[in-house]
């Protein structure tokens, strides 16, 4: 189990508003990670962003050849 699986797991059992607070802390979480630590399983069950939020995609993960994580970079 990653850091990331843990924390989402520590903030879904107590229950409550979980989608929010698991989104929060996924975002938090997430944010001090690399993409190799978070779990592989739960990247493949990722969709990518929309091509209109016109965001430079960094290699990573693919499904059916495109990339699912996308970031928002300027160049």
């Amino acid at each position: 189990m990653t850091g990331f699986e843990q924390a989402i797991w520590a903030t879904a059992r107590p229950g409550g508003d979980v989608d929010t607070t698991c989104a929060i802390v996924g975002g938090i979480v997430a944010a001090r990670l690399d993409l190799d630590d978070l779990p592989g399983a739960w990247l493949e069950a990722t969709e990518p962003l929309p091509h209109w939020l016109g965001v430079r995609v960094r290699p990573g993960p693919s499904r059916g050849g495109r990339p699912l994580w996308p970031w928002a970079g300027t160049s």
